[in-house]
Order: C-alpha cells, then structure tokens, then sequence
C-alpha cells in the first residue's frame, strides 16, 4: 500500500522542466490520473496527517478522483495536506484553479500560502487551442515547452523552435508529432518595440488570413501574449528556402526538378491568395467590401518556408490588407533590399517610397531566378549568380537584381544562358517558360508586370511541362530499349499511349511551338493540382517495374498505368476538346508511319476498347492506301457487282436536286433490291483515246488500282466522324467504258439532297434555312471529313457544295439535321501518290478549283482541296451559291475571282458568321501558303487552324 512519502515523491517525479522559463516545472494533463487512483487515494487518507475521520474517508476519496485531483497533489506536493477538509467544506475544487490570495488565506495556515499560490501553477500549464483570438495570459502560467531552441532574430522579432506536449494542444492532427511526448511547432516572439497594436494586428491579419487555409500560406495555429510579448505559434518547417539554396546536394523530395516546379507553383498561389483575398467564401465578388487587396513588401528567400515538398509563404510583419476602395499602394517599410523592386526607394535620396502589388512580383521574380539557377547549376552556380549581381551603389556596393534603370543585363544574360541549357533542341524545355514568366515579372513600369493570377498561369504551363518532360523521358527510354519490329505490340501500345499524351498536352496548350492550340475552358478552375498528382503517381509507379524483367507481366503493367493516367487527362477536357485531343492523336499516329506499323496498329486497335477505335479504322484506311498506291493488286475481298444488277431509277433522274439513283438488286427476289447511289469513273482522255501509246497498260493499271483503292477505303470500318457513305462495291460498265463505284443510303425510305439545291440562287430563294448555329454545325462535320480523309492518305479533288448531300425523308417538305451531311463526288479522288489524270472536272464544278490547278501546269495536292473547301463554307456563310458570285464577273481570272472571294469574306462573312469563321474561311482560301509544307506539317496545319478553331466557334 502507498504512503504519503512515497505519494509525495511520485507526484513530484511526475514534473517536467519548462523549456525557456527558468526553473519553472509543470505536470502534464492526465498523468496525474494513474497515479490517483481510487485506492491509493483511500490508503493515503487513512493516514494522520489528512485528520479525516474514518467513515469520511470513502466519499472524500471518491470526491477527490471525480473533482479535486490536482488540489489533492498540489496539497501533498506542499505538505499542506492537513487542510484538505477545508477545501472540499468551501468547495475549492480542480474548478476554482488558480486560487487566489485571498481564499488561500481563508483556507491554509498562513505558513503554507504561499507555497501553494506559486505551486498550483505547475498543475495548470497552459493548454494551446487552436483559434483566431489571442489569448492573454498571465505570467505566473506555465508554458508546456519540453523544448526551446533560437532559430532566428531579426529587428522585430526572436524566433524559437518548441516542443509543446501533446497533451497541451488540440491541434495535433495538423502538425508533426515527435515521440509520444511532444510535437514540434515554431514560436515567433515579437519585440517589446513591435507588441502591443503593431504585434496584435500581425497576428489578426495573420488569422484572417487563415480563415480560409492556404497550403502555400503561413498558417497562425495560435497566439498568445505574455509580459506584454506577442508570441505567434506555427506549424514547423522543415528549413526556409534560403537554407534549401545553400544545399550542396538536393533536399529529399527535391531531387527532380518537377518537384521544384510545382513547388514555385504553389508559391505563386500563396501570393495571388493574399493579393486577392476573399473575406468570405461564397459572397458575391460585385461586393466589393467582400475583397481585400493586401501585399507582403518583403518577399525573399528567408521569408519562405520548405514544408516537404512546398513553398510556404510565411513573415507578413510588413504586411496590410486594403478593401478595394482604398488606395492599394502603401510606403515601403525598409524590407530587404536585394529582393526589393526599383520603385521601393530613391536611389540618390533612399527615401522610401509608395510601392503596391506590383512591388511584390518583383519581388518573386527574383526568388524564381534563383530556384531556376539553383536548378541547373546547383549551389556553386547560384553563388556564382549572386555574385555577378554586386555592383556599385550611390553608398557602396550593393546586391540587388536592377541597376536603378531596370533589371540588371548581366543578370538577364546569366538566367538566358540557363533557361537554354545545353540540350539540342529538346521537344520540352520548361526553363525556357519560366525564363519568360521571370522577364515579364522584371518590367520596369509596375503597370505593365503581370498580376499573380497570370504568374499563376504561366507557372501552372511551366510546371506541367516539367512533369510531362519527366514521363516522355520515361516512354522514351522504355521505347530506345524497345526492339524496333512494327509487329512487337508493347511497342505499338506505348506508341499509341506516348501519343495520346502528346495530344492532350497539345490541346492544353502544352506542346512544343509546332501546334500552338489555345487550351480550353476548363470547368475545373484549378485542374493543375489533380492533374500534377496523376502524373507523378503514374511515373512513382512506372519506377516500380522494369519492362525488361519479367517482360509480359510488367509490359501490361506499365501499359495499364500509362492508359489510367491518359483516361484521367482526357477526363478532365471539355467533350469538345476531347474529339480534338483525339484527331490531334491520329495525327501523330498515323501521318509519317511505315505501312506495318500501321497494319500493327488496326490490330492492336481491334482488341482495345476506346479511345482507339477511330485510331485503329484511320490507321486500316490509310494502310489500304499505301498499300494500294504502291503494288497494283487484285483484293477478292473488294466486291465487284455484276453490272446487269444496277438499273436507274427513272422516277428521279439526276439533276441539280438529287445525284443520280439506281435500284441495285442483291438477291432473287423482286423485293430484295435497295435505291444506290452510283458514281462513274470514265477511263479518261488519252489513255481511252490511243490503246497503243506507251504506258497504255501501267495507266490502265493504275487506274483500276485506284478504283479498287477508293472501294477499299470508303468500306473499310470507318470513324463515325467521317460522313461519306458506306460503298458496296465496284462494276464495269464495258458499253460506257466506265466503272461505277455504288454506294448505300444510310437508310431505307430517305433520298439524297444537294447542298447546292438548298442555297440561293440567283433567281431563286433558299428551299431552307440554317440558322448561325447550324451553319457552323455544317462547317465543322465537313472540316472533319476532309481532315480525316486526307489523314487516310487521299485527296478529294472535287469539293464542292454539288458533292454535299442530306438525307431527307419527303421531297415536298425537308428535314434536315445540319451535322449530319454526307461527302461524295470520289470518282476523282486519288491516294498522294505521283501518278495524277490532270484536271478531269466538269467545266460548270471547276470553279472550285485552286486557279493553279485550272491552269493544268500542276498536279493536285491537299492545299487545292482546302481552296475548294474554303468556297464552300463562304456559300455556307452567305447561304447562297457560288456561281451567283462568279457569275457576276465572267471575265476575271481565276485569281482575280480569289481576291473577290477574299473581300467578300472580309467584308460580309466577318459580321455575320464571327472573327473565327472569317478566319478559317480566309485561311482556306490561301491554302497554299497558309497550308503549305511537309505531310505532317500540311496536316497539323489544317487541324490546328481548321478544324480546331472551328471546334471552338460558340453562338
């Protein structure tokens, strides 16, 4: 059983020294609690120094376990224990702690006051709570520092490293715990100099601004004063960023330079936080009394905390908040120098001056200079950097990033020559993009330097191409490794993944300079964090396996990873955006591609689910192409139908209104037969005319080659967004000494309907109407189609709105569905190969020609079949036919009629249809030189300024 001795002597064991408060001691919370137990405290009651009388001694035991606990060891601890009665007769109590003077006289012996007045507050140390008030306290309280060590000081302010114990705080969950015992937290004390009203409005503009947390923004967990002291309680950091630059090796969690990226990131939203800070979320941003504007004044790299892997924006003693109807700017209050912009002070006078938001993109301009040099030259570099930026001062040298005039041309020079590197022209390079973010923010005129939100936009950029640098560097290397065979299908899936990465960058505005796509409108106003952590998880866990151990296992591993993380990015883009990732996807995938790696591609196509079916039918179409261009071939599997089977259809012969319609009979029966549409391909000019002539046989070849070619690719499984109808195979009309290549309806009881027909004619009105809205409808199917042709390896050659049709179900009253035309008139179409026919179109359709082809000097190429497109969608714009243009000026030139067409575009299509339509109408119509170029280039360029922006045009 325990005595009072040894009670007493448990109880004081149980005190801890407190850090920094010369010997002051304290007991934790609850360690009293297994120590006090009901039994212990009912033997040690008994004892004759209590003088409780023995039938008290239950309940009094009882009374002191539920209430009185640190009364009782505070009793003991003193040797006062003999007054215990006259405390729970006054009902003095754990509650009533701390007792005061007066009530101690009343209750103890004069000889022991004392001694329990100073000894009751080693019982009660203080207990931090996390909360936006602080907290006055008295200085006989004890702090529950187990420790305390200087990490600074500076003119305002002393800074300490604490320990505070765990069971004196609420705010664990938040912070580092160290042990069982304690966790670490950083105290500021502010100077006598600073308290008061200067110290207690740091710390409320510090909890208004925490109202809200931000991961890149200081948070204040507390404060408290003391003696008249301001002490501000943080979450510790690791280091601050100016101990992180003196590294000689890189932190942990530092090591790859994406990390740092989106660690400068995240500082740059810190800084657009407290410059546009918003009192209360959700409160209409018309309120202006809702927003202040507030700026730091002295950003540089002492002020910013490394946290693990973030940039924490911390010391705002220089700091205020304005509402929006303040003046925002505010005198420069001798912050550091080095980091300070120009227009801080007057460089004769150094009399400080007004500076605003502006001051402090400086101000981060020059921290980013330094990470970026840290970067790529390391710590020697940077000190390397400093150096060169000492120059002479009106008072002496001076560090600084400007000469008084602007920013320093040395110092540009250095950050130029680290933001090229010495890489040969790498596809990512995203130095380059915080190079030109540093510059802007260098502007001399703080008018003119970029505000945080777009330094948030231009780091957002940079810091994605780092991370997408990173993953590339990774399917690169898997890819050089690879055995170069176009039937080894890891290496095709990794292909077809890379590429499908490649186009959503592209579309996010993210790629190398030959695409140049605007990024879209995301609905996710901050996508950058959700997308930094898919591709970091997705290259930790590339790292994981070695496709070369264990080669199928970890091949479908990586290929699965590379997949989920390409399904997210293309999650995140609007529906439109993503029918453009995925046409910018089949470019790189298909355009310049040996003919057996697109074979391998159909056939890894057929056994993946989307986003690669349209790749697999693109990649089939142009192999056929290919295929066929070079080797004439006899394919049983292209349908020849027996010629005797097609007959017209004479209750709609062909006119201006319908293409010519035939009944094909595929079957025995008078009712299995189906209305086809029939297009003829004549053999053509002088090999029909002279069967002797030298190449009689190859062009006859040749052209039967390119009939087969034609059914091949337009029955081959086609992309829903190519609108040309399904054929169903070819005959040889030996009389008429042409083929006809027969198509399907796409379904029964409908007919076919020129676009021509529809449009304005000279003497006749619009047999319908399309609205804005559905003109760009019409524009957008049709771009597409062409794009996708052209991709599978062919030319058109005959665009023109005779060769568009709709489907309508009556002839007397059209229903039209604007998106859904379909593109035919093939039967001159051939693959971009070197053997060409010349000019065959009939004289009324050749004024859709490019003027150099209606010359007959050169042959077809891509850009003519833009031209041709590009006078469609001026008919589409005006809803009227091309011929009530031309007709008006017989005597012109081909070119000439161009330059009517480009003023017509200029002067009417721009108001009605938009900048956007206007510009791709313009584009088209000079396509040789706004399309001209390489295949890919040629094609890239359509897409880009095509059909991309065409995607974009909104009513």
């Amino acid at each position: 059983m325990t005595n009072l001795y040894d009670l007493r002597r448990r109880i004081q064991s149980l005190k801890i020294p407190a850090a920094g408060q010369k010997s002051r001691f304290f007991v934790p919370n609850g360690a009293l609690d297994s120590l006090l137990t009901l039994d212990t405290v009912q033997g040690v009651l008994a004892e004759r120094s209590f003088s409780v009388p023995p039938h008290k001694i239950q309940n009094t035991a009882q009374t002191i376990v539920d209430e009185a606990k640190k009364i009782f060891a505070i009793l003991i601890d003193t040797k006062a224990e003999g007054s215990l009665g006259q405390f729970i007769e006054s009902d003095t109590l754990d509650k009533c702690l701390p007792v005061e003077v007066t009530l101690l006289q009343k209750l103890l012996p004069e000889a022991d006051v004392q001694e329990v007045l100073l000894r009751q507050w080693e019982y009660m140390a203080y207990n931090f709570r996390r909360g936006p008030y602080q907290r006055q306290v008295r200085t006989e309280v004890v702090l529950p520092y187990l420790e305390q060590t200087k990490i600074g000081s500076g003119g305002f302010s002393t800074v300490y490293e604490i320990m505070v114990h765990t069971s004196h705080q609420n705010f664990e969950s938040d912070v580092e715990r160290i042990g069982r015992s304690g966790i670490r937290m950083v105290r500021k004390k502010l100077t006598a100099i600073t308290s008061n009203s200067t110290a207690k409005d740091e710390a409320e503009l510090l909890f208004l601004l925490c109202s809200q947390r931000h991961d890149n923004v200081v948070e204040l967990i507390t404060s408290y004063s003391q003696d008249n002291f301001t002490n501000l309680i943080f979450e510790r950091a690791d280091m601050d960023l100016h101990e992180f630059l003196l590294a000689e090796k890189r932190v942990p969690g530092f090591v790859e330079n994406r990390t740092i990226f989106n660690a400068i990131l995240g500082l740059a939203r810190g800084l657009e936080y407290i410059h546009g800070f918003k009192v209360m979320e959700g409160m209409d941003k018309k309120n202006a009394s809702t927003y202040m504007f507030g700026s730091h004044q002295d950003i540089k790299p002492r002020n910013v905390l490394v946290r693990k892997t973030k940039f924490v924006l911390a010391d705002f003693g220089l700091m205020r908040l304005k509402t929006s109807v303040e003046d925002s700017k505010t005198l420069w209050k001798n912050g550091t120098v080095e980091y300070g912009a120009p227009e801080c002070r007057d460089p004769d006078t150094l009399e400080q001056r007004h500076i605003g938001r502006a001051s402090d993109i400086w101000s981060l301009g020059c921290v980013l200079a330094e990470v970026m040099v840290y970067m790529q030259e390391g710590h020697g570099g940077l000190e390397e950097f400093r150096k060169s930026r000492v120059s002479n001062g009106t008072y002496g040298k001076i560090s600084r990033f400007h000469d008084e005039v602007g920013p320093s041309p040395v110092m540009l020079e250095h950050l130029a020559r680290v933001a090229t590197g010495t890489e040969k022209k790498p596809d990512w390079r995203p130095e380059l993009g915080l190079f030109s973010q540093i510059q802007d923010m260098f502007n001399v005129a703080p008018t003119e330097r970029p505000t945080a939100t777009k330094v948030v936009e231009g780091l957002s950029k940079v810091t994605l191409e780092a991370i997408l640098k990173d993953l590339l560097e990774k399917t690169a290397t898997y890819l050089e490794k690879t055995p170069r065979n176009t039937t080894n299908v890891f290496r095709v899936r990794l292909k077809l993944e890379e590429n499908r990465l490649r186009a959503w960058a592209a579309i996010m505005g993210l790629s190398p300079p030959l695409w140049h796509l605007e990024p879209p409108d995301l609905q996710d106003a901050n996508p950058v964090p959700l997308i930094w952590v898919n591709l970091e998880t997705t290259i930790e866990d590339l790292n994981i396996r070695d496709p070369f151990e264990e080669a199928r296992l970890n091949e479908e591993y990586i290929i699965q990873k590379l997949h989920q993380a390409n399904n997210k990015l293309y999650d995140i883009l609007p529906s439109t955006d993503r029918d453009s990732a995925d046409r910018v996807f089949a470019t790189l995938s298909t355009t310049n591609t040996k003919k057996e790696t697109l074979l391998s591609i159909g056939q890894v196509a057929q056994n993946e689910s989307f986003p690669y079916r349209d790749i697999g039918a693109i990649a089939a179409m142009k192999y056929m192409s290919i295929l066929l261009s070079r080797e004439t071939i006899t394919d049983d599997r292209i349908p020849r139908i027996d010629a005797s089977l097609i007959d017209p259809d004479s209750s709609m012969p062909e006119d201006e209104v319908h293409p010519e319609i035939f009944w094909y009979s595929y079957g025995y029966r008078a009712d299995e037969r189906e209305r086809v549409l029939v297009e003829w391909k004549g053999y053509g000019g002088k090999w029909q005319k002279d069967p002797d002539a030298e190449g009689f046989r190859e062009r006859g070849l040749a052209m039967f080659s390119r009939i087969q070619g034609l059914v091949a690719m337009l029955r081959h499984a086609k992309p829903p967004h190519f609108r040309v109808l399904e054929c169903s195979g070819c005959f040889h009309n030996v009389q008429q000494r042409k083929f006809g290549i027969v198509y399907k309806f796409p379904a029964a009881d409908v007919i076919p309907l020129r676009l021509h027909h529809i449009l304005r004619g000279r003497d006749q009105p619009a047999k319908v109407n399309f609205h804005v809205g559905e003109k760009i409808a019409l524009a957008k199917a049709l771009a597409v189609s062409l794009w996708t042709l052209h991709m599978s390896g062919w030319m058109h050659k005959d665009i023109n709105s005779n060769n568009i049709v709709f489907f309508t179900e009556s002839t007397q009253h059209y229903r039209l569905q604007a998106s859904e035309p379909y593109l035919i008139g093939f039967q001159h179409s051939r693959q971009e190969d070197t053997y060409t026919e010349g000019p065959e179109i009939s004289e009324s359709w050749s004024k859709y020609q490019h003027p150099k082809y209606q010359t007959g000097s050169e042959p077809f190429r891509k850009e003519y079949d833009y031209y041709s497109f590009g006078l469609v969608l001026l008919e589409i714009a005006g809803w009227e036919r091309l011929s009530n243009v031309y007709s008006r000026w017989k005597g012109d030139t081909p070119l000439q009629l161009r330059e009517r067409y480009l003023k017509i575009c200029d002067d009417k299509i721009l108001e009605r249809m938009g900048p956007t339509y206007h510009a791709v109408t313009r584009g088209c119509l000079l396509a040789e030189t706004q399309f001209s170029g390489k295949e890919l280039k040629s094609t890239i360029d359509f897409q880009r300024d095509v059909v991309e922006r065409l995607n974009t045009c909104r009513i």
